[in-house]
């Protein structure tokens, strides 16, 4: 089984300030230096995001929730490479992301010269 180095990284939007003062919060998942990133949907008080620690500090009063939800995406997104692993499909951020997002996967393309019975990816 060939691992496959993927790195999950939390990060807010410090330029695109709400009303309320939030921040969106985005994932950004990295593989063989390709990055994507998508929003969580979650907001956050940019004076009690801690980019170190991947996590809202307590000084939030929502921190227990977002921090559950952080852990929820991040668990579910390693899951999907487990599973991905384990059943040989390619783990490409595009199928990661598919699955995320409950997409169909993207296969890779199978050529197939009928009269010779070659196949060619």
């Amino acid at each position: 089984m060939h691992q496959e180095k993927v790195s999950i990284l939390f990060l807010i939007k410090g330029n695109r300030v709400n009303q309320r003062d939030l921040c969106p919060l985005l994932c950004r998942i990295t593989i063989h230096k390709k990055k994507q990133q998508f929003s969580t949907g979650l907001f956050v008080n940019p004076h009690y995001w801690e980019s170190k620690h991947q996590k809202v500090n307590t000084q939030d009063f929502n921190h227990k929730y977002i921090n559950a939800q952080i852990e929820r995406i991040q668990v579910k997104l390693y899951n999907i490479i487990l599973v991905f692993q384990l059943q040989g499909i390619e783990c490409s951020i595009d199928n990661i992301l598919n699955e995320y997002k409950g997409l169909p996967l993207k296969k890779k393309k199978i050529f197939c010269h009928i009269t010779k019975n070659i196949c060619r990816e």
